[in-house]
């Protein structure tokens, strides 16, 4: 088994390397991208690196575990090695020149990541910016690994693998205007740098150009969430756009999980406060016993009795978990009870590893929570 997992680990790498089956070849991730660290620390930890200028002239090169120091300085950046500082205006670039390539970044007042590939650093008034140009099907493991986590069942890994791709395909041009293709944030999709665990990389080499398309060939935007709380959400309740694969799903299997079910307390000024202020809503006796008594056996999109009030409002200025929740009062308290974890479109990831543990196949796992769908292999060109 260990010789296996081995030799698939060597096999993906080698198909990473050569291969020119699908497009793109690389994707560029802005990381950090909620924060703008004024200085970074980076140190080869596999491979050899050169930093350039952004016309390709090399600065210097960086042998394994040699670091180099990079702050903002305005619309410069200020590039320090062994005894040497040089200043640059405009971006700089970190590229991998061996096989294989990763680093590790020591960004100010974040935790070290370890990355594969090459980097580009900007500068700006704000501090540093990154964009990490990574070969796809890398990429694609490092998000299986920081959506999914460890000690996943094989199946759920090539399910999270194959809907990571597709949505990565899907929505690479959605962030051009930032001077990337997506960015690391869950809004995007979580990516926190390289993954080493075999059996994560032998899920994405086994899935390898696998994707999601629609009746018509297209790929699905395959979106997904931490849990559902039983029931999933059609799409255009929370983000105004009809998918026709994006369709309410009863799904039993996330039930008793971990994110199925939650609870917090507010003040009920607060919440006809935020009625007042954002919508102009003062709530007459009947409706205020309305919303102070309000719940969902089944998911509801508005705050009864005012349809204007969609619940993701509510979830957004109170950072509740879902928009799956009951109220109860007592005193000036708001009691809210919640199921599910996440705005419940597509694909529910705990009812889908709870599904692969019970032994469904991945085709089974990805059709019940995208509807009328297949599974199918991107070639070049397409």
């Amino acid at each position: 088994m260990l010789k296996r997992l081995i030799l698939t680990i060597i096999a993906f790498h080698v198909l990473v390397f050569v291969s020119h089956a699908w497009p793109p070849e690389t994707i560029d991730v802005g990381i950090f991208h909620d924060r703008r660290p004024s200085g970074v620390t980076i140190i080869p930890a596999s491979g050899a690196y050169k930093l350039t200028d952004a016309g390709g002239g090399i600065i210097c090169e960086l042998s394994l575990h040699e670091s180099v120091r990079i702050e903002s300085m305005g619309d410069h950046l200020a590039v320090s090695w062994s005894d040497t500082t040089v200043y640059l205006r405009g971006e700089m670039h970190l590229k991998g020149i061996r096989w294989e390539n990763f680093f590790i970044v020591r960004a100010d007042g974040i935790p070290y990541r370890i990355y594969d590939d090459d980097l580009i650093i900007r500068p700006g008034a704000g501090g540093l910016s990154f964009v990490n140009r990574v070969a796809l099907e890398k990429y694609i493991a490092g998000v299986v690994q920081s959506e999914s986590g460890w000690s996943r069942h094989p199946s759920f890994y090539e399910v999270q693998a194959i809907i990571a791709r597709t949505y990565a395909l899907r929505n690479q041009q959605t962030n051009g205007h930032h001077g990337f293709d997506l960015c690391d944030g869950v809004h995007c999709q979580a990516y926190y740098g390289r993954t080493a665990y075999e059996h994560i990389i032998e899920a994405v080499y086994l899935t390898r150009g696998e994707v999601v398309v629609d009746v018509s060939g297209n790929l699905i935007n395959a979106v997904y969430h931490a849990n559902c709380g039983g029931e999933t959400v059609a799409s255009e309740h929370v983000w105004q756009q009809a998918e026709p694969y994006l369709k309410q799903v009863f799904d039993p299997h996330c039930e008793g999980q971990p994110g199925s079910t939650w609870q917090t307390t507010i003040g009920q000024e607060e919440l006809f406060s935020f009625l007042a202020g954002n919508f102009g809503l003062v709530p007459n006796a009947s409706q205020r016993s309305q919303i102070l008594s309000f719940s969902q056996e089944q998911r509801t999109h508005y705050l009864i009795p005012f349809r204007q009030v969609s619940l993701r409002f509510i979830r957004s200025a109170f950072n509740l978990r879902s928009t799956f929740f009951t109220f109860s009062h007592y005193n000036d308290q708001l009691f809210i009870q919640g199921r599910g974890y996440g705005h419940g479109v597509g694909l529910c990831q705990e009812g889908a590893m709870e599904m692969a543990r019970k032994g469904y196949r991945r085709e089974e796992i990805i059709s019940f929570y995208y509807q009328n769908v297949r599974l199918t292999e991107l070639h070049g060109g397409q």
